[in-house]
């Protein structure tokens, strides 16, 4: 704790700073009714938030100017009145705005402007654009752009795990997952372009997600009320990668990007390159990505059989037409990685693991002239998944094979649905997983069905946000057959309940935002829970299902409060999730006879308990001229309410602080992130130490009249610290990277 006290106590300086903050608005003179006004601001890139230089800034009354290098402009003798000024520029889609100029008045006008260009007729925007289904205040995360690229690891889990209440779960490290306010696996939904990834990632630790961040284009979290939009099963949220496999964007020419990685820890390297282009009322789109990482380096050594490899090709083709588009996708995921070994219950060599997945995606897209119908969206998609867990001689522990079937179709709805409906989106969702296992497992064939409906609303009424959704599940387990193993007896299961979400925000003093939260959710057993029984090589445990096992009710509230200012932003949340049934995999303390070292592995069985977790998050951001600096805690306490102790595998106390400094096409950047001793542990668990690892980063970026190109370089773990994650399940023979120099190029053009 003493480790984290240093961060605690520059967060409160922080929020401290903040409230004695002030910001300056727009100048404002009082001067004849006739003296001209002035517009001035600053157009940047919307994805990278650099400057935009040589944009046309045109006023229709016959007033031209050009953004300078920096992307900033300023436009002189403008009659008091409206004026309708135009932002354009080749390579950017063209933005249209209504400005009223009092007299002698400077009025501020700040533009970000798209680098993909729509083929689309003039329009004037007015204030900014929000998702069609997600409500800002719904989506606690977003990384896009600059931000992506600064936080980029080999995995998605990686990439996100320096937000306030985030950590990741880790088998090594390619087998890593996000882990939001300690939940994970069948509570936090991982998706890509909205739909089921297809992968079994959630089942287990060793199991990785299809995913390659380098191929993301966003990475969003949702909670609250917009979550129940994707499903049931949504206490820790939703994490959705954006990947815009399908085109959904009319271009009027080719358009790239080439993206390269490399990190001394692992010697890894990777590539991807996407290009895209327009025919007729076609849009194209390829996209390839590569990599290859060594054994992990660690200030102890290097820790054998945690190398990856792997790749991911996608081709798609969309076609756009006055009423939308509709689109098709097609790619293929391979990968092979290692998960060490050499303890009671794991190879000496460790464990192999080889993961093949085919995907087809139907996505469209259509505007119909219906009062209150902003647009309806179709999304359909068939995956194919295998994988296969070896022993270092060959041999095959276990394999899984999944071929999963998803469709869902969501009308988005605007303030002129009729009789009570809103802004929002009603839909509905169905699912159907055929499920196999093969080599030493016993769990038998399984086909799942599921289906959903859903209803999301948000209203704004004067200072008052209003937010709510309702959600109504049926999931249906059917086994081959009928029989008795470990779990029990295997017979048919159906589950069916409701879930609910309701917000209230309010806009307080100037700046200041109150925002309360309540949600019920229902989640209800995964097969793998249900009827397990047999060793799991890469996990190092013989899993026994429960087949008796009833759904989980979970019941969750947060506060939250936000101060945003010209140059600081503060939060604060604070909730409280109680969920009954919380299912679990415990380690039973019991030796089964597996392939493991020695013929034998650590025998985990699956019951349902009931669980609360209680948490805090809070972020402050302080930035003047050219310097930021910021920071950010989380911490979540998880206990076992039927036995009275702790749960396992919960994240302590952790939070970083970090201090940025821009200068013209450079950005340098230092940060401390650490987390506290774990004490609080689950049966069998071992406790880690407190640690804290500072790191340094530099920026370049560039960018022509249609090509951009920006540089990266990090050095992470400075001090070649050993430290240990203890959401790891091998830290007791795998400390985390040591030093690492990491280099990270992207070309735009």
């Amino acid at each position: 704790m003493r480790a984290l006290s240093t961060l605690a106590l520059l967060l409160l300086c922080f929020a401290v700073a903040a409230t004695s903050s002030s910001g300056q608005g727009p100048e404002r003179s009082t001067t004849p009714d006739t003296e001209p006004g002035t517009i001035i601001g600053q157009v940047t890139d919307s994805e990278m938030g650099t400057g935009v230089a040589w944009v046309d800034v045109h006023d229709l009354d016959g007033h031209l100017e050009f953004t300078d290098s920096e992307g900033k402009y300023r436009v002189d003798g403008l009659k008091p009145g409206l004026h309708v000024i135009e932002f354009t520029r080749i390579g950017y889609e063209k933005q249209v705005h209504e400005v009223d100029i009092g007299a002698g008045e400077t009025v501020e006008l700040d533009i970000r402007m798209t680098a993909a260009p729509i083929r689309v007729d003039e329009y004037l925007s007015h204030g900014h654009h929000v998702h069609p289904e997600i409500i800002e205040r719904d989506r606690s995360v977003e990384l896009s752009g600059r931000d992506l690229q600064r936080r980029m690891t080999d995995t998605v889990a990686g990439t996100l795990a320096r937000e306030p209440g985030l950590a990741e779960r880790t088998m090594g490290p390619a087998p890593a997952r996000p882990v939001v306010r300690g939940m994970s696996g069948e509570r936090l939904l991982v998706l890509e372009d909205g739909a089921p990834t297809g992968d079994l990632s959630a089942t287990s630790s060793d199991h990785a997600v299809v995913i390659d961040p380098l191929s993301a284009k966003e990475i969003e979290i949702v909670r609250g009320p917009a979550a129940l939009a994707f499903g049931s099963s949504v206490v820790g949220g939703v994490v959705n990668v954006e990947r815009g496999y399908v085109p959904s964007q009319q271009l009027d020419r080719v358009r790239g990007q080439l993206q390269l990685q490399g990190e001394s820890a692992t010697r890894s390297r990777a590539t991807q390159m996407r290009l895209t282009g327009p025919w007729k009322d076609y849009v194209a789109a390829v996209d390839l990505s590569l990599r290859r990482a060594e054994d992990v380096e660690t200030p102890v050594g290097e820790i054998r059989n945690t190398g990856i490899t792997s790749w991911n090709g996608t081709v798609g083709l969309s076609r756009f037409q006055s009423w939308g588009y509709l689109g098709v996708s097609a790619s293929y995921f391979d990968s092979e990685y290692g998960v060490p070994g050499g303890f009671l219950g794991g190879h000496p060599n460790g464990a192999n693991l080889e993961v093949d997945r085919r995907h087809y995606t139907l996505d469209g897209e259509f505007h119909p002239d219906w009062d209150g119908v902003e647009g309806i969206n179709l999304k359909s998609g068939y995956s194919r998944y295998f994988q296969k867990e070896l022993e270092s001689s060959g041999a095959c522990g276990v394999s899984f094979g999944v071929l999963n079937y998803a469709s869902s179709l969501r009308v988005h709805l605007d303030d002129e649905a009729p009789g009570w409906l809103g802004s929002g989106s009603v839909g509905v969702s169905y699912q159907h997983r055929d499920y196999a296992s093969g080599c030493l497992s016993f769990t038998p064939p399984v086909i799942e069905r599921s289906a959903g409906v859903f209803l999301y609303q948000y209203r704004e009424i004067g200072d008052w946000g209003l937010g709510g959704s309702v959600r109504f599940d049926y999931r249906g387990v059917e086994p081959a057959y009928t029989d008795t193993n470990k779990a029990g007896p295997i017979r048919d299961r159906d589950f069916a309940g409701a879930s609910a979400s309701v917000s209230v925000s309010r806009d307080l003093a100037e700046a200041w935002t109150a925002e309360a939260v309540l949600s019920r959710s229902f989640r209800s057993p995964a097969l793998e829970e249900l009827f397990s029984d047999g060793p799991h090589l890469a996990a190092f445990s013989f899993e026994v299902g429960n087949s008796d096992l009833d759904t989980e009710a979970g019941l969750s509230a947060e506060a939250t409060m936000r101060f945003e200012s010209e140059n600081t932003a503060l939060e604060a949340t604070a909730y409280i999730n109680q969920i009954d049934g919380y299912i679990q995999a415990t380690d039973t303390g019991e030796i089964e006879y597996g392939p493991g070292e020695d013929g034998f592995l650590a025998l985990w069985r699956f019951v349902g308990v009931d669980a609360r977790f209680i948490g805090a998050e809070a972020s402050a951001a302080w930035q003047r001229g050219d310097v930021e600096l910021s920071a950010s805690l989380g911490y979540v306490r998880a206990e076992n309410t039927s036995s009275g102790g702790p749960l396992p595998l919960i994240p302590p106390l952790s939070g970083q602080v970090s201090l940025d400094y821009g200068w013209q096409a450079f950005h340098f950047g230092a940060d401390v992130r650490g987390a506290a001793r774990q004490e609080r542990l689950g049966e069998f668990e071992t406790p880690t130490a407190a640690y804290l690892v500072p790191g340094l980063r530099a920026e370049w970026q560039h960018l022509g009249a249609t090509i951009l190109h920006s540089v990266i370089v990090r050095l992470e773990n400075v001090t070649d610290a050993e430290y240990r994650n203890h959401l790891s399940r091998i830290k007791s023979i795998l400390p985390e990277e040591g030093r690492n120099l990491s280099v990270f190029y992207r070309l735009n053009f």
